[in-house]
């Protein structure tokens, strides 16, 4: 059992994971770690940040294989496309 714990306390609050989803036999993004306990982890969804009332065993869950983007200028993509461009002035010339 203790191989068990340890697999448990592997992903900590906020750790971004994926679930495994039975219908699809597919993982399922946009969860992250609320709180692991001693026979799985509670579990957060991202979208709305509402927690989920089950356990979700440890083999149903994964560290998430994409990195998630945090909101902000990155996401747009305008930060980049305005770098090393001059300011223009309004006045053609």
């Amino acid at each position: 059992m203790i191989e068990a714990k340890e697999l448990v306390q592997r992903y900590s609050p906020g750790t971004v994971v994926e679930v495994h989803n039975r219908y699809t036999d597919g993982w399922s993004e946009g969860f992250a770690v609320a709180e692991p306990l001693a026979d799985g982890y509670r579990l957060r969804r991202l979208s709305d940040g509402a927690t989920l009332p089950v356990v979700f065993s440890p083999e149903l869950v994964r560290q998430s294989r994409r990195q998630m983007c945090s909101p902000g200028p990155s996401r747009s993509g305008s930060a980049g496309a305005a770098r090393g461009r001059p300011r223009s002035s309004g006045v053609a010339g």
